[in-house]
């Protein structure tokens, strides 16, 4: 991160660019994007899959001895 949280650029020196620039940035790519009904299908299949594995990790990790 650059001063002021700003991600600096890799290849340009001293370059930087405020977090809410890059954030706008990435908003308005992901708005762009068109899935299909498969691929939203795929998706969010995969983040539930995803989350039941952090749930299960976090419970065994409890339930370890110390």
């Amino acid at each position: 991160m650059g001063p002021g949280g700003g991600a600096r650029l890799s290849g340009y020196r001293a370059a930087y660019i405020r977090q809410e620039c890059l954030d706008e940035a990435m908003v308005k790519a992901l708005r762009s994007l068109r899935l299909d009904r498969e691929v939203v299908t795929w998706v969010k299949n995969a983040l539930v899959e995803s989350a039941s594995d952090e749930r299960r990790f976090h419970s065994e990790a409890i339930a370890r001895p110390q």
